[in-house]
């Protein structure tokens, strides 16, 4: 969202600033997994309550998100400055084509032309490492019954790990990439915003040190799987400190959680007549978080929508915050990538 007049711009619980100066919605409607998002799209942008549309490429869907978008500002229900717009490059579009040329720019250009639109608000590098082919996963499936889907307990398959898109990718090839995308954004260019996914502690500082050195901009947003069993703390410090706006995906819980049953979050809604879903989205707010839950049922858009006419007490948050486990201290992420390693193995 264009900030045109930030004296004048009223701050409040529904957006936060980035580093551009820029504001983006604290809610935003997410696509994954969604075929036909138009429609839903359409929905949560007509409600005035879902600031933008979350989408990325390897979604496949980013055209019908882009015709919802534009039929909302066609029929002036909203103007597109008040819409944000976010995407995402897919891990194998790093580094050079065979004919040397960027991989990330015919990514970019791909984005905008399915999106149909002159600009995308925020551009995210969707994955640290480098693509997979399917049929060659370096790790196999593994659950433990306890902590849900573990990263670290999944067995590696011999000669996988080296089968990588790019093949010659290299950690150094992460940072490039990343500066590619800092130089293609500003103000006035086709991407107004950068940002990155599911970096680990470790990769985002390595990430910040790279752009001081080379002068570029830092990552106004950085989109990480978070909620109570998986409070991504160390990260959300790290954004903190250098005023990174942290976004949370899999806000209700992944990987095997049953935080949405979960007796603590079960006697919090109670207590304050709510459902589960508002009080885990509530909490993230309460953490100063931005939030993309996803679901194609107008009901649940509104139900989720309404997280910012109530607040939790210090000890509900407390109880919430107690929910994390010692092994997630050390994991990234558990909601996808089932057959492959916790981002920070790259």
């Amino acid at each position: 969202m264009e900030n045109k007049d930030p004296k004048r711009r009223k701050i409040d619980e529904t957006m936060r600033r980035l580093l551009t100066g820029a504001y983006i919605p604290t809610l935003q409607l997410g696509t994954y997994r969604m075929k036909t998002p138009t429609g839903p799209c359409k929905t949560a942008l007509s409600l005035g309550t879902y600031g933008g549309i979350d989408t990325a490429s390897i979604y496949n869907n980013e055209a019908g998100c882009g015709q919802a978008v534009k039929s909302i500002v066609n029929s002036k229900t909203r103007k597109r400055e008040d819409i944000f717009v976010q995407t995402k490059l897919w891990r194998s579009h790093q580094g050079l084509t065979k004919s040397s040329k960027s991989k990330m720019q015919a990514a970019l250009r791909s984005s905008l032309k399915k999106l149909d639109l002159e600009y995308i608000d925020l551009f995210l590098m969707h994955w640290p490492g480098p693509g997979r082919h399917l049929s060659k996963p370096p790790v196999r499936k593994c659950q433990d019954k306890k902590f849900g889907w573990a990263s670290a307990d999944r067995d590696e398959i011999p000669g996988n790990d080296e089968v990588r898109v790019p093949t010659e990718w290299t950690p150094s090839m992460r940072l490039q990439t990343y500066k590619e995308m800092a130089l293609s954004s500003g103000p006035d260019k086709t991407v107004r915003a950068v940002g990155v996914c599911n970096f680990s502690a470790r990769q985002l500082e390595e990430l910040i040190r790279f752009c001081e050195k080379e002068n570029i901009v830092k990552p106004a947003v950085v989109q990480n799987e978070c909620h109570p069993m998986l409070p991504a703390v160390r990260v959300r410090e790290i954004c903190s400190k250098h005023g990174i706006v942290f976004q949370a995906y899999a806000s209700l819980g992944s990987g095997g959680d049953t935080l949405m049953n979960h007796e603590v979050v079960k006697s919090i809604a109670k207590s304050h007549e709510r459902t589960c879903a508002q009080i885990l989205l509530r909490w993230a707010v309460q953490h100063g978080m931005v939030v993309v839950p996803k679901t194609t049922n107008k009901a649940r858009m509104v139900e989720n929508s309404r997280i910012f006419d109530f607040t939790l007490t210090s000890k509900d948050m407390s109880k919430l915050d107690s929910l994390s486990n010692k092994q997630s201290e050390s994991q990234t992420t558990k909601f996808c990538w089932l057959r492959e390693h916790d981002p920070d193995h790259y």
